[in-house]
């Protein structure tokens, strides 16, 4: 694995812990019986799973792609398989 794909695969999995320790932060607020905080903690869990889902979608791209040589330049061919 190159550098930039080990980069990638931490800010990915980065993103997955961040995502995942928000939507499970925003349970708590979902429990309220005020409606503010239902509002935050709905926000909240929607942020989280955005991460969340961004980050695993990284990880698998990063997973998915071969190895290339730096010399060869980028590619977008293996992305429409």
């Amino acid at each position: 694995m190159t550098k930039a794909k080990q980069s990638v695969f931490r800010a990915s999995a980065l993103a997955i812990l961040a995502g995942g320790g928000g939507m499970i932060l925003s349970m708590g607020f979902l429990a309220s019986t005020m409606w503010e905080e239902i509002i935050a903690g709905t926000s909240g869990f929607v942020a989280g799973a955005i991460l969340f889902g961004s980050g695993l979608i990284a990880a698998a791209m990063v997973a998915r792609s071969p190895d290339k040589d730096a010399a060869s330049g980028p590619s977008c061919s293996g992305l429409m398989e």
